[in-house]
């Protein structure tokens, strides 16, 4: 019967009946910040930055798999009639322990952005875009 229940509702605690999510709060890594919250995640690169309007939830691994957006900065002064729509992208990964792993990939043009490595607690190693376009 668990099983069933974890075949059915992936990410849930068939225990207890409760969905796995990321913790809320501020997870870093070299180059990347997540803040997480319990409607969505904020994302900060080096030279962009990204959004999921949805929470992290687990599947029975431990893993995730969302959609959300990305919007590539600059160095350098942003223009009054500058416009940035953003792109889709998805972040994939995976919560193992305090650690947390994402994957970046932009559908549209099939690139990568990278794969971070984030620490619960740990604030973010960041170096914003210092060159222009």
């Amino acid at each position: 019967m668990i099983l069933l229940l974890l075949h059915l509702f992936p990410g849930t605690d068939a225990a207890v009946g409760k969905t796995r999510r990321v913790p809320d709060g501020v997870w870093g890594g070299e180059h990347i910040g997540v803040w997480v919250e319990r409607g969505g995640v904020r994302v900060e690169y080096d030279c962009g930055r990204g959004t999921i309007d949805q929470p992290l939830v687990l599947d029975s691994r431990g893993r995730f798999n969302v959609k959300g957006r990305h919007y590539k900065e600059h160095g350098g002064p942003v223009r009054i009639d500058e416009e940035n729509k953003g792109q889709t992208a998805r972040y994939t990964g995976a919560l193992l322990a305090r650690t947390l792993t994402i994957t970046v990939t932009l559908p549209e043009t099939g690139q990568t952005l990278g794969t971070f490595r984030l620490k619960r607690t740990q604030e973010p190693h960041l170096v914003k875009c210092l060159s222009p376009r």
